[in-house]
C-alpha cells in the first residue's frame, strides 16, 4: 500500500491532535480507504485530498468525519457516521476520517482552523 503521512494540529495553539494520519497516495489506496478496518485497528485516521463526500458502504465501524476547506478550516463535522451511510459537503476539498468520539474529545467545531504537516513514515 502506498501512503503519505501527516500530523494534524490546531492552528491557534499549535497543539498536535493526530499523528501518523494516512494520506492515500494511489487510486487503489484512495478507493479502499478504511474499508476492512475494525475497532481494534491502531490507525483509523485518514485524510482524503480532493474529496467532498464519503460513503460507508461495506465498512465495519462507525467514524467521525470532518470536511475541510482548502485552507484547512473545518466546514462540517459529522459524528458517528455509521456503516452504510454517506455524507457530503460540497464546499469542502478535503475529508478527514477519525475514530468515533474524536470530534467530541477535542471539541472540534465548524470554523476552527487546522494545520496539516506532511511527515515521514511512522
Amino acid at each position: 500500500m502506498s501512503y503519505k503521512y501527516c500530523k494534524v494540529k490546531l492552528a491557534r495553539s499549535n497543539k498536535i491532535l493526530f499523528e501518523n494520519v494516512r494520506i492515500p497516495n494511489s487510486f487503489y489506496c484512495n478507493a479502499k480507504g478504511l474499508l476492512g478496518e475494525n475497532k481494534s485497528s491502531k490507525n483509523l485516521y485518514m485524510l482524503f485530498r480532493r474529496c467532498n463526500s464519503i460513503h460507508m458502504f461495506g465498512m465495519r465501524v462507525a467514524l467521525d468525519v470532518i470536511f475541510l476547506s482548502s485552507e484547512n478550516v473545518i466546514l462540517k463535522c459529522v459524528e458517528n457516521l455509521k456503516p452504510w451511510q454517506l455524507s457530503y459537503c460540497f464546499r469542502s476539498s478535503q475529508t478527514l476520517e477519525l475514530p468515533i468520539g474524536t470530534i467530541q474529545k477535542y471539541r472540534l467545531v465548524n470554523n476552527m482552523k487546522l494545520e496539516i504537516q506532511e511527515c515521514t513514515k511512522p
